[in-house]
């Protein structure tokens, strides 16, 4: 979902340390900014190395919020079946109001139906990742997660939902399928912990006389201990770049 430069200044914040981050991705991107060769489309040249089949969607032409209705009817279906796929809208999904939005520009946002159609049209193992920039004011991260919780969680209608947190930018991750589910969590909570992540462990409570909404809410825990993890990360590794 690319959208133009803007006097916003996101993006702008491109000096720092690699950290706790992926080296090869960290390295790439660096040279990348360094050259003047800022552009999205540079990623086909870096995943398929990392050992990822990138399947590109509108990387060469900006996303209008006049189109959206044909730029998701025109992803194509067969790539939502057994894979990974990514929402990056510039700010994140649907909040407040239409007239909010406006102010911000509506294209910088995803809306909750435009995301569960797509999912509706993807195999139920199918892994849904979607970015998400979280509020200036730290103290309030917290619930802004947990609301985007509850409202995936009813909108994808699966308890299966959980958000990897990077101080102000959060990815949520949904799966359907219970057993691509358990995988998925296991994989996610041993990545932040390599890479000093805040992951959060939900699990959904269906109660008896609940709605069908409310029984979806997911329940929010602390980032689990590194020695709960200590199986996961036995067998969790990365793929190494190829040479």
């Amino acid at each position: 979902m690319l959208t133009p430069n803007d006097a916003s200044g996101e993006g702008s914040f491109t000096k720092y340390d690699c950290g706790s981050r992926r080296r090869v991705v960290f390295d790439f991107l660096r040279q990348a900014v360094t050259s003047g060769r800022r552009d999205i489309r540079l990623l086909r040249e870096l995943l398929p190395g990392c050992g990822v089949q990138y399947l590109p969607f509108g990387d060469a032409e900006y996303f209008q919020d006049a189109t959206r209705r044909v730029y998701f009817n025109t992803l194509p279906t067969e790539w939502l079946t057994r894979s990974v796929v990514f929402f990056d809208p510039d700010i994140g999904l649907q909040t407040g109001t239409v007239g909010y939005m406006r102010g911000n520009g509506l294209e910088k946002y995803l809306m909750y139906s435009e995301l569960s159609g797509v999912a509706a049209r993807g195999s139920q193992d199918a892994i849904i990742v979607v970015y998400q920039h979280l509020q200036r004011d730290a103290s309030k991260r917290t619930g802004d997660i947990e609301r985007r919780l509850r409202e995936l969680a009813t909108h994808l209608r699966t308890p299966s939902v959980w958000p990897v947190q990077a101080t102000d930018v959060a990815f949520f991750v949904a799966v359907r399928n219970r057993v691509a589910a358990a995988r998925v969590m296991t994989t996610l909570c041993a990545h932040a912990l390599r890479h000093q992540l805040r992951f959060f462990e939900c699990a959904a409570e269906s109660r008896q006389g609940l709605t069908a909404a409310a029984a979806l809410a997911p329940r929010v825990r602390r980032a689990p201990k590194p020695a709960d993890v200590a199986a996961a990360m036995a067998t969790f590794t990365e793929v190494p770049p190829a040479e």
